[in-house]
Order: structure tokens, then C-alpha cells, then sequence
């Protein structure tokens, strides 16, 4: 929308590299990170828990994933276009044809969403540390292990769950 024009800003950090999306602060009031909740159906998924370690050289490229679609509802379908709004504030900050497009294979709305489980040590400012994993990421601490190996699992590697659980009778749990 309109406004957003005048709140959002896109700001490149160097230690990791790292472009993120803030809404603009004011004196005495920082900018904040924008963070989104986006409810829908998995049509694919990787997840954790992580069962086996991978090669050292692939340990950067270990992600998380989802793959939320609407199946017809107006809810996911205002947030996709959300998501192409946003794209809108990145497609500004870099050069044409830098950004992937978003082909997404389905009629229906779909966001595509990852993150890395880590970043390489040497790239983060020294300010940074490393977080502890969620409990079930990592039960069999393959992720925890990978650490020794030059890796950081930093704030901006975390990623927060929910899960619905329905009990007997279609009680919430």
C-alpha cells in the first residue's frame, strides 16, 4: 500500500552480508526489523529435526524450508500479494535481474520461505553469538556438532514453530 512506501526501508548489512526489510524508526526510536506470520497449507517442506551430518563442504547450505499455499483462501492470498509488494522495496535496492524471480509451479497463491541453519564464523561481526536450537531442531545434536566446524547459528538463523495439535474429540491440545 501506500503508506508502507514511507515506513519500509530495505538496509544491507556487511558482517554477515545480509539485506533486510525495517520499518524506518524516528529519533530516539530505532528501526525494527519487519518479521511476518503467514498461515496456509504445506504443499512442501524441509525441517528439521536434521538426522545425519552433511559433507563439511555443503554444512553452509543446510536450510530450512517451507512452502505454505492458500488452497483458495482470501487470507493467504492478501499476504501473497503482501509478499510481492515487499519484493517490490527489494527490487528497488538491487540492480534488474539480480532477484530470482518467484515462478511458482501452482495456480494457486504460494510463498516460497527459507533460512539458513548457519552462517560461516568468519563472517559475522564479533558481537555476534551463537544461539541455542529450538527444542526439537536438533535431538540428535547433528546440528550442535557442526558448530565446531566454522559455523555460527546466529538470531537471524532462528525460526520460530507452531504446530496445531488436536487431541481426542477435536480438543485442542
Amino acid at each position: 500500500s501506500a503508506e508502507w512506501n514511507n515506513e519500509i526501508e530495505v538496509e544491507g548489512l556487511s558482517s554477515p552480508t545480509t539485506w533486510k526489510l525495517l520499518k524506518k524508526g524516528s529519533p530516539g526510536d530505532p528501526a525494527k526489523e519487519v518479521i511476518f506470520t503467514v498461515h496456509g497449507v504445506i504443499a512442501g517442506k524441509d525441517l528439521p529435526p536434521v538426522t545425519e551430518a552433511p559433507p563439511t563442504g555443503k554444512i553452509r547450505y543446510l536450510k530450512q524450508s517451507v512452502k505454505p499455499v492458500s488452497l483458495g483462501t482470501d487470507t493467504f492470498a492478501d499476504a501473497a500479494r503482501g509478499v510481492d509488494t515487499i519484493r517490490e522495496f527489494f527490487d528497488r535496492t538491487f540492480p534488474e535481474g539480480q532477484l530470482q524471480d518467484g515462478d511458482t509451479g501452482f495456480d494457486e497463491p504460494r510463498i516460497d520461505t527459507m533460512n539458513w541453519y548457519f552462517v560461516a564464523l568468519d563472517s559475522v561481526a564479533p558481537w555476534e553469538e551463537n544461539c541455542p536450537f529450538q527444542q526439537g531442531v536438533d535431538p540428535l545434536e547433528v546440528l550442535g556438532s557442526l558448530r565446531k566446524k566454522g559455523y555460527i547459528h546466529t538470531g537471524d538463523n532462528v525460526v520460530e514453530y507452531m504446530e496445531y495439535k488436536q487431541g481426542e474429540g477435536g480438543k485442542k491440545l
